[in-house]
């Protein structure tokens, strides 16, 4: 059960990293 979680951790990190740029861009263009 502990590792289930570890996994979900790890890819939550993971898929914030990738969409954390994203969500910066578009903020910067819907803003201009």
């Amino acid at each position: 059960m502990g590792l289930k979680w570890l996994v979900l951790l790890v890819l939550g990190t993971l898929l914030t990293l990738y969409l954390a740029p994203i969500a910066l861009i578009l903020k910067n263009f819907l803003i201009r």
